[in-house]
């Protein structure tokens, strides 16, 4: 779920003292998504540091930085309203905010029947790939709920898809009209370019020149040997950084089962009144869709 984006699109609420923009926002949007798309089933996957590839990269996912800002000051007066750890940084203290709010969100969750993944040391988008790897062929369609563009290298599996802007939904021949490319090339061209979580890559490359020079590579087009050299060596370095699962999530954790459980609406309408936030329609249908397809469907998939 898209914690920061929900804290930054409500940077006031709060009730009893407690910073709530965050468990509205992505209560929001999980409940519109549920409503629009009516899914047979639904799993929502955490991000749980410390993290396998800063053993690679130390400096990896340690570059977000949150300029000063209205929205900002806000969060960052919350933090210290709730006592939060780190409240007395202004960047620490909207990550110990988004803490705080994801742990508070499980337990709405819970309540929705709704089960979550978090295994130490990968990231969420590890976990949704191997839920795609895992599922994918099992249901007419996936939906990946995330605007991270990493997650495009999903995008070849059986009919995967991503939301974009305005609920808009993305999938493969979307991918190849934009960039020319199929789906599992982008970990390649975020090789080159680099990656938002800190990942570098070679100094002038953005998306247009990666992508023309996957397609070179991939064609055996003549390059410079200095520059096949330089090319390689950001991909081999980059590619266990950028490619999802991680390398080594074979191992150490397969998602082999989905278990949903019936709602408990009741339990869900007291969160919400913990919260102050108001039991609207959108989240009414969203539970009866809940129900509705548990009933149709059942609740378990292995």
């Amino acid at each position: 779920m898209a914690v920061y984006r929900s804290m930054f699109a409500h940077p006031t609420l709060s009730s009893g003292g407690m910073f709530t923009g965050a468990l509205y926002g992505m209560v929001q949007m999980l409940c519109s998504a549920i409503q629009k798309y009516s899914p047979s089933a639904v799993v929502v996957c955490y991000d749980h540091p410390p993290y396998w590839r800063s053993k690679e990269l130390p400096t990896y996912k340690s570059g977000r930085v949150f300029r000063e800002s209205t929205q900002a000051s806000h969060m960052t007066q919350h933090a210290k309203n709730m006592g939060l750890e780190g409240s007395h940084d202004h960047g620490l203290s909207i990550k110990a905010l988004a803490r705080d709010s994801c742990e508070r969100f499980k337990v709405a969750l819970v309540s929705l029947g709704i089960p979550f993944h978090a295994v130490e040391g990968l990231e969420a988008d590890d976990l949704i790939a191997c839920g795609v790897r895992e599922f994918s062929c099992e249901f007419e369609r996936t939906i990946i709920l995330s605007y991270d563009s990493d997650l495009y290298q999903l995008l070849d599996g059986h009919e995967v898809y991503m939301v974009r802007k305005k609920g808009n939904l993305y999938g493969r021949e979307d991918f190849v009209q934009e960039f020319g490319i199929a789906p599992d090339k982008w970990a390649e061209v975020l090789s080159l370019m680099g990656s938002h979580n800190g990942v570098p890559g070679i100094k002038g490359i953005g998306p247009k020149k990666a992508v023309a020079l996957v397609k070179d590579l991939a064609k055996d087009k003549e390059l410079e040997d200095s520059d096949i050299v330089v090319l390689v060596d950001f991909m081999d370095r980059n590619m266990p950084l950028i490619i999802l699962p991680h390398p080594g999530v074979e191992t150490a954790f397969i998602m082999d089962r989905i278990d949903m459980m019936h709602p408990e609406e009741r339990t869900f309408m007291r969160w919400l009144h913990t919260y102050g936030i108001e039991y609207s329609p959108l989240m009414m249908e969203a539970v009866q869709t809940l129900k509705q397809n548990i009933r149709r469907h059942g609740t378990t998939y292995e």
